[in-house]
């Protein structure tokens, strides 16, 4: 629904293999995304993504794959 709203966010979200394991970010994403302010945050975080150029939004995502996966152990997402 908010794909094309949101494609770089969803680029990353498709990286996670179980999107349902609880050490997953992005966990409920769709759903987040129907509260307004949850949705702006992102929204905000998608125009900073789309100012990259290929190169370095390949690089982001290659950096950022493995911490998709892993739960911060302090407790923040």
């Amino acid at each position: 629904m908010f794909r094309t709203e949101l494609p770089r966010l969803y680029e990353l979200r498709d990286l996670i293999s179980n999107p349902r394991s609880p050490d997953a970010y992005f966990q409920n994403f769709d759903e987040n995304l129907s509260s307004p302010d949850v949705k702006q945050i992102y929204v905000r975080w998608e125009a900073d993504l789309q100012r990259l150029d290929p190169d370095a939004w390949r690089f982001l995502k290659n950096e950022a794959a493995p911490y998709l996966i892993s739960r911060d152990l302090r407790g923040r997402g």
